[in-house]
């Protein structure tokens, strides 16, 4: 009897120091991660419909990653400023854009509007230059290269020349864009010199690469 009433105070006296760490302990930290954090809920959409793709939140205190679905995906995350990039999974060419974002409310609704990169037109003017017109719904973060048969001389633009672009190391002369095309143009100005006389085989040629990498191109003279 005795030892049946020691273990029953032992294990009241095991209670009673698990309540008091929790009370002491526990409970005012799941207090502060309360209110230190909020949830937020988030959805991709795509043509005016509920996407998955990837997504990537950057916080002060880490990153978080995970995936949209049809419905709106609960993540907690610390109040204040945070970052919010859609990424594309397999077979995915969507842009992938960083968006800031104030966390200060309980269950904010972050709706991801995600686009495709769109074709490029272009219209060609000549007088004492080339001017390339250029429009696209949707081409972002524009840089774009020049490349020239032997009789041109003295290829350029008044745009900033950068280091060459992966994947067009073999063309003259790249630049720095610094435009995007959301349904509207931009005018590129080409200035070029000549050796001797150029006929059908000579040519100068553009190509436009958006921040994804895509690109199209265009015989221009």
């Amino acid at each position: 009897m005795k030892k049946v009433i020691t273990i029953i105070l032992i294990c009241l006296f095991l209670i009673g120091i698990f309540v008091f760490i929790y009370y002491k302990y526990e409970l005012p930290k799941k207090g502060l991660l309360e209110k230190n954090y909020k949830n937020i809920s988030i959805l991709a959409e795509y043509g005016g419909d509920p996407i998955r793709v990837g997504y990537l939140i950057e916080t002060p205190m880490e990153n978080l990653r995970g995936n949209t679905s049809n419905f709106y995906e609960r993540v907690l995350v610390p109040n204040g400023g945070i970052y919010i990039s859609n990424v594309n999974l397999k077979n995915q060419d969507f842009y992938e854009n960083r968006r800031f974002f104030n966390i200060t409310k309980e269950n904010t609704r972050i709706d991801l509007v995600i686009s495709r990169p769109q074709e490029v037109e272009f219209l060609v003017k000549e007088n004492k230059t080339i001017e390339v017109e250029v429009y696209s719904k949707n081409f972002q973060e524009v840089d774009f290269c020049l490349v020239w048969s032997l009789n041109y001389l003295f290829v350029h633009t008044k745009y900033t020349q950068v280091q060459k672009i992966v994947g067009f190391e073999n063309w003259g002369k790249c630049y720095n864009g610094t435009f995007s095309l959301l349904d509207n143009s931009q005018i590129i100005n080409i200035s070029y010199d000549t050796l001797g006389i150029p006929d059908e085989s000579d040519y100068i040629r553009i190509v436009l690469i958006d921040k994804m990498g895509n690109n199209f191109d265009k015989r221009v003279k």
